[in-house]
């Protein structure tokens, strides 16, 4: 026997779970032998023996082990262990069943112990043990008997055994459960579970009640996991076996009360996991669920069985499964349900109609489905309904169903007080005694889900063909079957209404299916509007699908988007009153989700379900009002009879969403759609009266509140904006009484203050739009705005309230408007600075707190910037570009797109500012983005997305560098621009942002040619500019503009000034307020905006550009009048600064025209103007500049003006004023930021004269100065005797001054000669030029405290190139800018310089006005020396002389070269007489030549200067080749001096005609490529000078071409002749006769040149004295009284020339014939005898005259005007022995050019021995020094000859003679080649054509030889080929003119004369009196001339 210790042990081990099997297994060993035992009493006692030893361990184990093993554990270590102690207890039970035998008890309770392991297996998941121990337990159960081991599982039934019976159960219900938790996939495990369910009843049956109903249930729950294992895998196991064992399955579970409830849930379970999978067989899918259903249906046995309606949802189920997985199992079902059905048609009737409506739901399905597969293209609509309305025994069927349904819904229900509309049941009305039918209540329900199921793909069907079922087409086969459709979906209408009813009374469900419901009741609405039955009742039945409270939002936008689109489509059908029904419903559903949505947002804080945005309530809003504008529109159509009724529904309803929300917006879409309405209704749109407004029709509103009524005429207000154009009297007057309603009946309380002031602002646009007639009520409603908003500004509100952007926009509005009433109003500035403090105080402007986007305050601000900059207010531009950038910051629009954006539209300076960048904007650039800001490279990556953005920018600056490096583009050339100009243009309308863009290209590219003084071209780019700047002002204003007439009475000249006035200037309505923030109106951020201020400054710059250009280049005419124009325009606008500009450039050209009185009023006004608006001229830059310029042109009109007041008082005023000048260069504004090494500027301006006077400041920096010797100090007086031999030069751009008179000449000569004889002392002192050892060369040094009074200016020390190339390396956007200011500093200085220079130089002071000249060039181009190393004179004659390329001084440096030149010439004489001061006192000639030479190329393109330039040197050339001390050698050994003569001369004639012509030719080409390439003028606007039409150029490039350039210009010559005349007088005169020592006073110089391609050109200056009349020539002052003029005075259209000195008899004959030219007061016969005799007079003395002039000026000269002889036929043989005979004869050098005219002309004019000198020229050129006067028969010499001298010219006489008698031998009519005549200005005015010598010779005229090349230029493209290796100038053809006689009617006698005449000679003649000027034009265009003869 074991000890107790060991069972101790061993039992705990069980706790342990450590090798407990091993231990027990030899505890328990002797149990062996009980296997070797053989006799059955040794085995009885052994058993015995085992029993009394290890019973106890045994039993304790047993009740031990399943306490340890009745709690699983999934750890690995736990169910080993486990394992172990299943194995020791399976050996306990073992044991223990072997020693049971000799045991005290029954066989089970052994069988009963292993049971309890089993529980124990089963809790540790081990089914498969749990299966075998459980089968172990049956069999030992059921014993060693065979017959029942093979025939049962089980063990007999034993009645009245209950504990076997239990055992027994219990056994069979762990099977169950282990095939059920195992889930094998062996069929004989379920087969076998069958069995033992078959076996297992009558052991059940032993149980009692308890038991068995645990241990059923636990069966059949077992059993349906099984079932549900076998649907999983259904298709794995045997058909036949799944539905038996469902079968089996639902028939146990209705075997127990328990089990019996939860039948429907196995069958949902089952069922679920059926259709679980999507691949399974149909007929598996099919077969198990019908069995299913079968089986539950067959324990049905009444309709009152309360399981029917779990049934109805099983099959509910089945049939949306079915239909959900396809039409194939969809008929079959079908056709099972129906089969069903059958069953209960008379035992469950409810039964058979639910099932039957189920298989009509999946068999319509079946057809939807079909037709769904179809394709698109082939299935029609009409072929759908054909298909689906084919079965007719489905309809029929479905018909009696419905007749079912509505029979059970209880027609007694109809007849227990339901009432109904239209036979519709309205269950919404039924009491609550209707519900007591509970049957039929419980069952109702699925009634309805049933027909939902119906009713589903029947709505499916309608909606897919809707359009074709409400559209008017022929379907008479489908109507009945619409009909039976229609009332199905009644049916289920009804029936959710009265589920809905009884629910709702019951509160025990919520109607489950809203989407059937409102897809029924939209069907049947559809199926109505087709058949138009019952209509009424479906319109009621979506009304009450609206106003039902379950309705979700969802719910009511399908409901809204499906009757929207029916309306569309019935009105798109014309149908439109179906159309209105549907709409009217789509309105009604509309607004019900408004109200919805309303709500939700209000309580949304209380439910996080329903997160509405704001944004999403007012797009849903905004939607519902255009679709009910949409619904109006359409009513409107039909009837207006309820038009009015719908609006005020609709806008209540608008209201009552307003009154949740209050920020919702108006109703635009309904108000403008109303205004549409009332529109139409009124035709005369001028017509007095307004139309209605919705103010009146809501006036009995209930819902009425002022805020919304204020929105909805707002909204009114606008859209009548929109709808009625603004000029019309019905529009202004219905925004006028709506604006008036809103101020006196709306917004009248406090708390609408800001409304108010709103709506201000409006009527103030209405106002301003009216008119500026009405700008005045337009500021006051803008005061009484600011007003109302100012004391809301000051009062509670915090700024970001909707008052604190209004304030300051008020402000800002009232300033625009006041400056279109009052421009000159100090209010303007006042107002615009208010509103911008306004806005600079607000913290943040987004839009948190404001309605008012903060991108509307944009346009207002480029208003703002561009009316400040036009009227030169500049001081706000910091503030207004912090504004600009704060808004785009806040917008999250990037710096650099900002900044394109303004330098776009030109925003970052102001008007007539030499920068495009202001020093305040680079300011708040550089607060905003820091150094970046200045950097070039940081623009130049803004401007890179734009070509002529970037373009524009690098013009700018591109000039002011030398180098290939850094950021710009070296080579920028103008096609580049002209091509970004272009693509503008193409790129939009001419009046459009891009063409803005364009011309500021155009305009700076002119400034920049400017700059290089190719004043031509800038001027084709300035009218370019012009020309697109015009048509976008005249796009922006308009104005009523009058022509006047000013004379002006100058010294007793009169002159006409031309003025303007403008009236009613103003910008165009629309445009004036297009920008105000009013209403709608939402700014592009992104949009280039044009305003009306920046156009007009553009327009006024251009103007200001082309009048300036005009009057540089010579057109005075047209400058006049542009100028005028601008400054009409600048006055009317009190835009100061440009009035300041136009006065100016007009007193430059009063002063050029010697019209020194009104130029200098002018000037005076403009200073006056300049003193008397100081804010107006802000920027210290631009007003210096303005005062500098005004100060030099007053100083270069009282210098002119010196002969009219005494010389002292002249010279000291007009220094004075060049002294202000300069002396304001001195402001710190002109300082720049370029600085070297760190160096302060040193400027410093002292006129110092009697060691008294200086003005400026002193520095401590060495200047350059010369000092004025000692002996030059005197009185003023003595300036006047300073004199002497000088006479005072011309004006650098002026007319000729005006000759000395004979006495001031005679005076001046002996004052020469007196000084001449005295020498000029010298100072001991650092004098002008220290040549001492120590001084570094020859210095200009001067030291200012040892400075004798003289003149001293000092500017940075940097020349041009070297600041250029220092900005460029810096890459500094601050010093380009300040390089821009240094080069118009330098440019004004060095002009207020040469002026004070010729000022100086004309009072005596030659070494001072050689200092000012020096300083002016200095100023241009001093280097980088330090004070200790200034520039010597020599340094800067050097700099002042050297080709530069790219420069813009050229201009500059040509005046002074030319001054330069001049004031040396003018002392040439003097140089020996006076002590020399600096190296100007001896410049070789040659040296000044080449000077000259320089400067005609520089001025090549500045006609005036040009022509003076010009002029001197042919004069100049002619001197060298007439004196010997004027000699130098001539550039070009082909030229003779003859050559450069006629070339300068020629130079010089026409220069400004010469540009004015040659642009018109381009431009007449232009057109022609236009016309020829078929383009558009955008696109060929780049087309300035086309390349192919190369121009002939008055001047070279570069001096080193000029003789190339001279040498083409002679070989292009053309053929004819061509005869150049000037007049040289004035201080030009003065000067040859001081060079030549010419003592006799000489009136003036006639200069000719004589240009022939065939032979040397001859040039000659003649001395040209006055032409006296007789006094009896003049008509006696009887008769001059007796003819008076009705015409008023004669007015002089030449102005002031020298002929008016030299032959003043010519300007008298013309005053007197224009007096003569009136009719007579009384007309008879003495009178018209009178004015004949008059007229004859005149003729006489004009004969007499013009016969002086040739004898005079010409002498024997004059057979130079002669062309040459055509007939010309004296042998060649003989002309080359008469040369011959002459020069070795003779000894003479005969011109054999001219020797052929004078044998051509006869020898009548050749007399004389001068006349024989004529042949002996000299190089070509020959000038007279006077001495002698020329007349016909008699030339003397100055002195007498030799007998020699008289022998050689008597035989040059007789060998001409000889020569000449043989020629006219030969034949006797002479016929010469015509002539052209190129005049200068001075002369133009004479008949030259009719002196004697060429009354006979054919003549024609041409500006100048230039206008004729350009001729030649223009026949060579037209394609005219060429006669000869000489172009042939085009003559007149007389065939080829077109003749108008006697258009007037008025010359009877004259036109009868000359019609047969005309006749005779196939002329082609008119006498039209109402030819029209255009065809005029067409006329000259193909005919070469027109000859008018007429009398005016």
């Amino acid at each position: 026997m074991a000890s107790s210790g060991d069972d101790l042990r061993l039992l705990s081990l069980i706790d342990v779970g450590d090798n407990v099997f091993s231990s027990f297994s030899d505890y328990l060993k002797p149990f062996s032998t009980l296997s070797t035992s053989r006799k059955k009493q040794d085995r009885a006692t052994t058993i015995r023996a085992l029993a009394k030893q290890f019973l106890p361990f045994l039993n304790k184990s047993i009740s031990l082990l399943p306490k340890r093993l009745s709690v699983a554990n999934s750890d690995k270590e736990a169910r080993e262990s486990a394992l172990d102690l299943f194995r020791a207890y399976e050996l306990c039970l073992d044991c223990l069943e072997l020693v049971s035998a000799q045991l005290a008890c029954k066989p089970h309770t052994v069988q009963s112990q292993r049971l309890r392991m089993i529980h124990c297996l089963d809790v540790w998941g081990l089914y498969e043990n749990v299966y075998t121990e459980a089968f172990k337990v049956l069999e030992k159960l059921r014993g060693s008997d065979s017959k029942s081991r093979k025939s049962r599982l089980l063990p007999e039934v034993q009645d009245g055994d209950a504990e076997m019976a239990l055992v027994v159960v219990d056994a069979v219900a762990a099977i169950f459960r282990a095939v059920a938790m195992s889930q094998q996939l062996d069929d004989k495990m379920y087969r076998k579970v069958l069995l033992l369910l078959e076996e297992v009843g009558g052991w059940l049956r032993v149980l009692d009640a308890k038991v068995y109903e645990k241990l059923h249930r636990a069966m059949v729950t077992s059993m349906g996991k099984c079932a549900v294992s076998l649907v999983r895998e259904a298709e794995r196991f045997n058909g036949d076996l799944v539905i038996s064992f469902c079968d089996l399955t639902v028939k146990e579970h209705y075997k127990s009360a328990l089990s019996k409830d939860r039948v429907y849930k196995f069958a949902r379970e089952v069922l679920s996991v059926l259709f679980g999978f999507k691949d399974r067989k149909m007929s598996v899918t099919i077969d198990i669920s019908m069995s299913v259903l079968r089986s539950l249906s067959c324990q049905f046995e009444d309709e009152s069985n309360e399981n029917l309606m779990e049934f109805f949802d099983l099959v509910d189920y089945c049939a949306h499964k079915f239909r959900a997985a396809g039409d194939m199992y969809c008929a079959k079902v079908s056709k099972k349900l129906n089969e069903m059905a059958a069953i209960f048609v008379e035992a469950i009737p409810q039964l058979n109609l639910v099932l039957r409506l189920y298989s009509t739901g999946l068999s319509i399905t079946v057809c939807n489905s079909k037709l769904g597969e179809i394709k698109l293209e082939d299935s029609t609509d009409d072929w759908k309904i054909q298909a689906m309305f084919d079965d007719d025994a489905r309809w029929q069927s479905l018909v009696s169903l419905l007749g079912m349904v509505d029979s059970y819904s209880g027609d007694e229900g109809n007849q227990t007080g339901s009432s109904s509309i239209g036979g519709h049941r309205n269950y919404n009305n039924k009491t609550h005694d209707s519900c007591k039918d509970r049957n039929k209540i419980t069952c109702w329900p699925q009634y309805v889900d049933a027909l939902k199921f119906l009713c589903q793909p029947l709505a499916d069907f309608i909606y897919s063909v809707k359009r074709k079922i409400v559209l008017e087409t022929e379907m008479s086969c489908a109507s009945a079957h619409l009909i039976t459709i229609h009332d199905a979906f009644l049916q289920f209408c009804d029936g959710c209404l009265f589920l809905q009813r009884c629910t709702s009374d019951k509160g025990d469900r919520e109607i489950a299916n809203n989407k059937a419901f409102l897809n029924a009741a939209m069907g049947a609405f559809i199926v109505s509007l087709r058949t138009q039955l019952k209509l009424e009742i479906s319109a009621h039945l979506v009304e009450d699908v609206i106003g039902s409270p379950w309705i979700q939002s969802q719910e009511l936008k399908y409901l809204i988007a499906t009757l929207y689109n029916i309306g569309i489509v019935l009105y798109r059908n014309k149908e439109l009153n179906k159309a209105c029904e549907a709409l009217k419903l789509c309105s009604k559903v509309s607004w019900r989700c408004v109200e919805l949505h309303c709500h939700m947002f209000v309580n949304q804080s209380s439910s996080s379900d329903n997160d509405l945005s704001e944004d999403a309530i007012m797009d849903f809003v905004g939607e519902a009002c255009n679709r009910c504008a949409f619904y109006l529109d359409i009513l409107q159509k039909c009837s207006r009879r309820k038009i009015r009724q719908n609006i005020v529904h609709i806008l209540e309803n608008w209201l009552s969403a307003e009154h949740l929300i209050r920020w919702l917006p108006g109703p635009e879409a309904i108000v403008k759609q109303w205004v549409k309405i009332e529109r139409e209704c009124h035709t005369d749109l001028d017509a007095a009266g307004s139309c209605t407004t919705l103010y009146s029709l809501l006036s009995s509103s209930q819902k009425k509140s002022k805020r919304g009524i204020g929105k909805i005429l707002e909204q009114e207000l606008l859209a009548y904006d929109r709808v009625l154009p603004l000029r019309s009297n019905l529009g202004q007057q219905t925004r006028i009484k709506i604006a008036d309603i809103l101020l006196k009946d709306v917004y009248v309380t406090e708390d609408m203050h800001i409304e108010r002031a709103r709506i201000l602002i409006w009527k103030a646009r209405m106002t301003r739009t009216s008119g500026t007639e009405h700008i005045t009520e337009c500021i006051c409603f803008l005061s009484e705005a600011i007003s109302i908003l100012g004391e809301l500004h000051h009062g509670p509100n915090e700024e970001g309230s909707p008052s604190s952007h209004m304030l300051p926009i008020a402000y800002c509005l009232r300033a625009f408007c006041t400056q279109e009433a009052e421009p000159n109003s100090k209010k303007v500035f006042q107002d615009i600075s208010t509103s911008l403090n306004l806005w600079l105080r607000i913290l943040s402007l987004d839009d948190s707190g404001d309605s008012l986007p903060t991108e509307n305050i944009i346009p207002l601000l480029y208003n703002m910037i561009d009316l400040m900059s036009v009227k030169g207010c500049t001081e706000l531009h910091h503030h207004i570009y912090q504004l600009i950038f704060r808004l785009f910051k806040w917008k999250n629009v990037k710096l650099e797109v900002c900044l394109a954006m303004l330098w776009e539209c030109r925003r970052l300076s102001h008007a007539l500012c030499p920068s495009p960048i202001s020093d305040a904007f680079i300011q708040t650039l550089s607060e905003n983005c820091a150094d970046k800001s200045t950097c070039i490279d940081f623009w130049m990556d803004c401007l890179k997305d734009s070509k002529a953005k970037l373009i524009g920018f690098q013009q700018n600056f591109h000039d002011l560098h030398n180098k290939d490096e850094g950021p710009f583009q070296s080579d920028i050339t103008i096609d580049d621009i002209k091509d970004a100009a272009s693509e503008l243009i193409s790129s939009a309308s001419l009046s459009g942002n891009s063409s803005f863009a364009a011309a500021y290209l155009y305009y700076d590219l002119c400034e920049r040619l400017i700059s290089f003084g190719k004043l031509s071209e800038a001027l084709s780019y300035a009218k370019e500019a012009y020309r697109i700047r015009t048509l976008i002002f005249q796009d922006k204003f308009k104005y009523t503009a009058e022509k006047h007439i000013e004379k002006h009475n100058e010294d007793g000249k009169i002159s006409e000034i031309r003025t303007f006035s403008i009236k009613n200037f103003q910008v165009y309505r629309l445009l004036a307020t297009d920008f105000w923030p009013c209403g709608n109106f939402l700014w592009d951020i992104n949009r280039c905006y044009l305003s009306p201020w920046s156009v007009l400054q553009c327009y006024l710059e251009s103007t200001l550009q082309v009048g300036i250009l005009n009057e540089l280049i010579g057109n005075g005419l047209e400058a006049e009048t542009i100028l005028s124009w601008g400054k009409a325009f600048s006055c009317s606008q009190s835009l100061f600064p440009f009035v300041v500009a136009f006065s100016s450039a007009l007193g430059n050209l009063y002063h050029k025209k010697q019209c020194l009185d009104l130029a200098e009023k002018e000037l005076q006004n403009a200073k006056e103007i300049l003193i008397a608006n100081q804010r107006d001229f802000s920027c210290v830059k631009c007003k210096l500049k303005l005062e500098v310029t005004l100060d030099k042109q007053l100083g270069d009109i009282s210098r002119k003006k010196i002969d009219r007041v005494s010389q002292t008082d002249g010279f000291l005023h007009a220094e004075s004023l060049f002294s202000a000048a300069l002396g304001k260069f001195c402001c710190s504004a002109w300082k720049s930021c370029i600085r070297s090494h760190g160096e302060e500027i040193a400027e410093e301006i002292v006129i110092d004269r009697n060691g008294g006077e200086g003005l400026g400041h002193k520095s401590s920096k060495t200047k350059l100065s010369i000092k004025e010797p000692p002996g030059n100090r005197g009185s003023r007086r003595g300036g006047r005797a300073n004199k002497t031999c000088l006479s005072k030069d011309q004006d650098l751009i002026s007319e000729p001054t005006s000759r000395l008179t004979r006495s001031m000449r005679h005076s001046l000569r002996e004052q020469c000669q007196n000084r001449s004889n005295v020498p000029e002392v010298v100072s001991k002192k650092p004098n002008l030029c220290d040549r001492s050892v120590g001084s570094r060369g020859e210095r200009v040094l001067l030291d200012t405290s040892n400075a004798l009074p003289g003149f001293c200016i000092c500017y940075k020390e940097k020349r041009q190139q070297c600041l250029s190339e220092e900005v460029t390396e810096s890459g500094s956007l601050n010093n380009l800018v300040s390089l821009k200011w240094e080069l118009c500093h330098r440019k004004l200085a060095s002009s207020i310089l040469v002026s004070l220079g010729k000022c100086l130089g004309d009072s005596g002071r030659i070494h001072l006005a050689h200092e000012a000249l020096l300083h002016s060039i200095s100023v241009l181009f001093k280097s980088t020396w330090s004070s200790h190393n200034q520039p010597s004179v020599s340094q800067l004659l050097e700099f002042i002389g050297k080709e530069v390329t790219r420069d813009v001084f050229a201009v500059d440096r040509a005046i002074i070269l030319y001054n330069l030149c001049w004031l040396n010439l003018r002392n040439y004489h003097c140089r020996k007489s006076r002590s020399i001061c600096c190296d100007l006192f001896h410049i070789p000639f040659t040296k000044l030549v080449s000077w000259l030479m320089l400067a005609f190329v520089l001025s090549g393109e500045v006609p005036i200067l040009f022509q003076k330039v010009s002029r001197l040197l042919a004069s100049l050339y002619l001197l060298s080749s007439s004196s010997s001390e004027f000699t130098f050698e001539y550039d070009g050994n082909e030229l003779s001096a003859s050559h450069w003569v006629s070339f300068f001369h020629q130079a010089s004639l026409g220069t400004h005609l010469s540009y004015h012509f040659i642009s018109n030719l381009s431009q007449k080409h232009k057109s022609q490529c236009l016309s020829d390439k078929e383009c558009t003028e955008a696109t060929c606007s780049s087309c300035m000078v086309p390349e192919d039409l190369d121009l002939p150029r008055l001047a070279p490039d570069r001096t080193q071409d000029l003789v190339q350039f001279a040498k083409e210009f002679f070989i292009n010559l053309p053929s004819s002749t061509i005869i150049c005349i000037s007049l040289l007088g004035g201080a030009l005169n003065q000067l040859l006769q001081e060079l030549m020592h010419i003592r006799s006073p000489v009136c003036a110089w006639v200069l000719i040149s004589r240009l022939n391609p065939e032979s040397q050109p001859v040039a000659t200056l003649l001395p040209v004295d006055s032409i006296v009349e007789d006094d009896s020539a003049n008509l006696s002052s009887t008769e001059a009284t007796q003819v008076k003029s009705l015409k008023g005075p004669w007015l002089c259209p030449w102005g002031t020339t020298v002929v008016d000195e030299v032959a003043p008899a010519f300007k008298s004959i013309l005053e007197e014939s224009h007096s003569s030219s009136s009719t007579t007061e009384e007309d008879t016969i003495e009178s018209r005898a009178l004015w004949w005799k008059k007229r004859k007079k005149l003729n006489h003395r004009l004969g007499i005259f013009l016969r002086n002039l040739e004898a005079s000026w010409l002498g024997p000269w004059r057979c130079l005007l002669l062309g040459e002889w055509s007939n010309y036929k004296l042998p060649d043989s003989a002309q080359k022995k008469l040369v011959n005979d002459l020069k070795s004869k003779c000894k003479m050098e005969v011109n054999e050019m001219l020797l052929k005219v004078i044998l051509g002309g006869g020898t009548d004019n050749f007399k004389g021995e001068a006349c024989v000198a004529q042949l002996s020229l000299r190089n070509g050129c020959y000038v007279g020094r006077g001495g002698y006067l020329y007349e016909e028969d008699s030339c003397k010499t100055p002195t007498a000859a030799s007998n020699i001298s008289e022998s050689r010219h008597e035989l040059a006489l007789k060998l001409i003679h000889d020569a000449a008698s043989k020629l006219g031998q030969q034949d006797g009519h002479e016929n010469r080649e015509p002539i052209i005549l190129v005049l200068d200005p001075e002369v133009q005015m004479l008949p030259w054509e009719n002196i004697p010598i060429l009354r006979k010779q054919e003549v024609y005229r041409m500006p100048s030889v230039g206008c004729i090349s350009a001729v030649l230029k223009k026949r060579s493209l037209q394609g005219e080929p060429a006669k000869s290796h000489v172009a042939s100038f085009p003559l007149i053809d007389p065939l080829d003119s077109f003749y108008l006689l006697n258009p007037g009617g008025d010359l009877t006698d004259t036109q009868v004369t000359f019609e047969s005449w005309f006749r005779d000679q196939n002329f082609e003649v008119t006498y039209s009196k109402s030819i029209l000027i255009l065809n005029l034009i067409v006329i000259l265009y193909l005919q070469t001339s027109i000859i008018a003869y007429t009398s005016g």
